[in-house]
């Protein structure tokens, strides 16, 4: 079996990381300074960003009329 660098190691789990979201997503990666409702590991629509939180939207909305959004702290997202 090869030995794989670090670096190779490294960049391989950061484009994992980014992988399937588009221009304007994000992916929760955690849930430690605010509570919200979407799982770890989902993909959301970034909205709006005021200072170090960002206003996320789900991306598959039940109710065109009413659309469902939170804050959540940058660091928990992925941010593309």
């Amino acid at each position: 079996m090869k030995k794989r660098s670090v670096i190779y190691l490294a960049k391989k789990a950061e484009d994992k990381k980014y992988k399937g979201l588009k221009e304007g997503q994000a992916r929760v990666t955690g849930n430690t300074r605010i509570r919200h409702s979407y799982l770890e590991g989902s993909i959301v629509n970034v909205e709006e960003v005021d200072g170090d939180y960002i206003l996320c939207s789900r991306l598959k909305q039940r109710n065109k009329d009413y659309k469902h959004t939170q804050w959540i702290h940058k660091n928990d997202l992925v941010i593309r």
